[in-house]
């Protein structure tokens, strides 16, 4: 009898995770990837410093946001003319369509002729608005540039982020 309960037992246990195990899977390969590199255009500066805290993507039907954290990292975009990149790694969504991809800035410093500079920032993010598709099992890549010739005032002390999709 104990026999017959201990092996009843066992089926239901191992019906729960094979039906974990199945929801698990499904759903991890339901998401696509994505490589988010940015690069900048040539500017006349030592050093160009942005704090990025968060790069945010806008699915197709704008209300739902995926946001992914990036610690609060400080680039030099200098150091990433084209054709050199920094990548942010891949970043899982959900497959779908998505608008805009959008990073967040908090701070922007430049070091020209050997004087640091603090830039106030025209507004705190920058944005491109495309049609963006993420499949499930892909790793898309994506390549933005800072476009920094325009965009950097050391007269007033201004950066007006602006990035454009390159790839």
């Amino acid at each position: 009898m104990k026999i017959v309960q201990i092996a009843g037992i066992l089926v239901v246990v191992l019906v729960i995770a094979g039906f974990a195990a199945y929801s698990y899977y499904e759903i991890e390969n339901s998401n696509g990837h994505v490589n988010i590199s940015i690069t900048s255009s040539p500017y006349n500066a030592q050093s160009l410093n942005v704090t990025i805290t968060t790069i945010d993507l806008r699915s197709s039907n704008y209300s739902l946001w995926t946001n992914y954290s990036t610690g609060g990292t400080q680039i030099n975009l200098m150091d990433y003319e084209t054709p050199h990149s920094y990548s942010f790694g891949n970043i899982s969504l959900i497959e779908g369509n998505y608008t805009m991809i959008r990073f967040n800035i908090t701070s922007a410093s430049a070091v020209i002729n050997g004087t640091v500079l603090k830039l106030k920032l025209n507004r705190d993010y920058a944005a491109t608005a495309g049609d963006f598709n993420i499949s499930a099992r892909v790793i898309t890549h994506f390549t933005l540039e800072f476009e920094l010739d325009g965009n950097v005032n050391m007269t007033s002390h201004t950066f007006n982020p602006e990035i454009d999709l390159v790839d």
